[in-house]
């Protein structure tokens, strides 16, 4: 999952999915 990687370390978006 390459674009859950990116999202992880964004930050952001990990709040976001949560």
């Amino acid at each position: 999952m390459p674009v859950g990687c990116f999202f992880f370390t964004t930050g952001e978006n990990m709040m976001l999915l949560f």
